[in-house]
């Protein structure tokens, strides 16, 4: 298309845009296949790079589908993995889950169903943003992000929510990768 006797060039964006690079080395690692436990020791560090958040947590829903586990984390002290557990609505966890509904706050210790676990230091990270985990007929599971300072904004909520639904289909293909290997003579 020409303007005014020039034409326009489509741009180009190249590396050095942080969270952009860091969302496309992300979206590339999700594209492979991989086991389920891959996905849960390098999912979380990728996630902290895009929102440049000091915690990453996955939960994944276990049992009946009513407990979430967690499964995954960086910048947590402690065992967390598999430790930490919530029914679903328990906590700003559990309630972006019951709600399907992305739930932030900027000082989660003060928020009515914050629920605190002894020996995490969740404590230095207040800024909270938890979004469900898509699966085709509901959550799987839910994915949190938290930092010291600096709330959240609307297109850290859209993105998340978005990766919620990608990390949900790596999910759903690990465990057939998963199965496929257990089922192999």
């Amino acid at each position: 298309m020409a303007t005014a006797g020039r034409t326009l060039r489509a741009r180009v964006h190249s590396r050095g845009n942080q969270r952009l690079d860091a969302l496309l080395d992300f979206l590339a690692f999700a594209a492979r296949p991989m086991p389920l436990v891959s996905l849960l020791d390098n999912a979380p560090q990728r996630i902290t790079s895009i929102f440049d958040a000091d915690v990453c947590s996955i939960y994944l829903l276990e049992g009946e589908g009513d407990e979430l586990v967690m499964r995954a984390n960086v910048g947590l002290k402690g065992r967390a993995i598999g430790q930490v557990r919530l029914h679903v609505g328990e906590g700003i966890t559990g309630e972006a889950v019951e709600y399907m509904r992305p739930v932030s706050c900027d000082a989660a210790g003060t928020h009515a169903s914050y629920k605190h676990f002894d020996d995490l230091g969740e404590e230095e990270f207040p800024v909270f943003l938890a979004v469900p985990i898509l699966g085709k007929s509901g959550a799987l599971g839910a994915l949190v992000i938290q930092r010291r300072a600096r709330p959240f904004d609307v297109a850290d909520i859209e993105l998340l929510s978005t990766l919620g639904a990608v990390v949900g289909a790596c999910v759903r293909h690990a465990e057939l990768i998963d199965a496929a290997r257990e089922r192999a003579p």
